[in-house]
């Protein structure tokens, strides 16, 4: 009716108020996400992450604008060494990505699932880090640079993209393992 129209039309800027601080809620809990992420707190940051992603959803977000919360999160799941679920994830969201982003989200996954289960082979290791190359991506995995260390150490003592590790190593400042010669 009518009548109903009127109220639901009086009530959007309200409406779109309340969104809006739905966003800046999610804006602050990824902050604090990363800051909780650098300063090595990956439970705090998780829950910084998880916070903004029910805020977001709860402001009623597209799929692709969560993305970005989406990639926040599988660096947190990476550095809580939740790695299968991260590597899930990552896999999930680069659908949404075109081109380069999505090879350095499959990148991502790759890498991350090898480190997971290192068992499953190095040919997971060997197509993870060939993407990050021809992305030009030295700073695959730099927001958690544990796992970044153990990855390059991993592929070092394969022999797996030798030169592109070195140059992840220097590009991330990481400590060169003994094998980057």
């Amino acid at each position: 009716s009518d009548d109903a129209l009127d109220v639901a039309e009086a009530a959007l800027p309200e409406l779109t108020a309340l969104a809006a601080m739905q966003i800046e809620i999610a804006d602050a809990g990824l902050l604090a996400a990363r800051v909780h992420l650098v300063r090595g707190r990956p439970q705090a940051a998780l829950a910084g992450i998880e916070a903004s992603l029910a805020a977001v959803r709860g402001a009623g977000a597209t799929r692709s604008f969560c993305r970005i919360y989406e990639l926040e999160q599988v660096y947190v799941l990476i550095a809580s060494d939740r790695l299968t679920e991260a590597a899930l994830l990552a896999r999930s969201i680069s659908d949404g990505f075109i081109d380069a982003q999505s090879d350095t989200l499959a990148a991502i996954a790759d890498c991350v699932a090898f480190l997971a289960d290192k068992a499953a082979g190095d040919a997971l290791l060997a197509r993870g880090l060939a993407r990050a190359r021809r992305d030009d991506f030295p700073m695959l995995l730099w927001r958690v640079p544990a796992q970044a260390t153990r990855l390059c150490m991993a592929a070092l003592e394969r022999g797996i993209e030798p030169d592109f590790v070195r140059q992840m190593i220097r590009a991330q400042k990481l400590a060169p393992p003994p094998a980057a010669g």
